[in-house]
């Protein structure tokens, strides 16, 4: 009796969460259809003018990966820069930044791939209409990605 009890009551929590996650994506899609009108963004001018969506499903990397890129690319600004103070450890320096270099391009391509990426993302032009008008379009399945994403263990 106990074993069926609880198979009832884990159906019951399982019914429950999935309910509380449809709830909220239908709010949302409610939220977005309401905004589209507003701004009369439903025309078919606007089919497929996804702002992130090519962004989304890309082979990517890990955090601490892209982290160290960032540091490897700071190095690279400390090297040069102390090049142009002084030219007595010019060489020493020039190794340095060659080593980086091959680092990066032999075992950070994926990152430098997810840097440039981001680069981009950050450079649109959010006070675009045009722009708006996509990212609104897009908002959902980017909302559902990101709702949805699971880290990889």
């Amino acid at each position: 009796m106990d074993s069926l009890f609880n198979l009832v009551i884990m159906c019951g929590l399982i019914i429950a969460s999935l309910t509380g996650t449809m709830g909220r994506s239908l709010h949302i899609e409610n939220e977005v259809k309401t905004l589209l009108k507003h701004y009369k963004l439903t025309g078919p001018e606007w089919v497929g003018k996804a702002v992130f969506s090519p962004y989304l499903g890309k082979n990517t990397c890990t955090c601490e990966k892209l982290v160290l890129l960032s540091m490897l690319n700071v190095y690279m600004d400390i090297f040069s820069d102390m090049m142009n103070k002084s030219k007595e450890k010019k060489a020493v320096l020039e190794e340095l930044k060659k080593s980086v270099a091959l680092l990066k391009a032999n075992k950070y391509t994926k990152e430098q791939a997810v840097w440039q990426q981001l680069k981009e993302i950050e450079s649109l032009e959010v006070n675009n209409s045009t722009i708006q008008g996509g990212a609104l379009n897009n908002f959902r399945s980017v909302y559902e990605v990101a709702s949805t994403y699971r880290r990889h263990q």
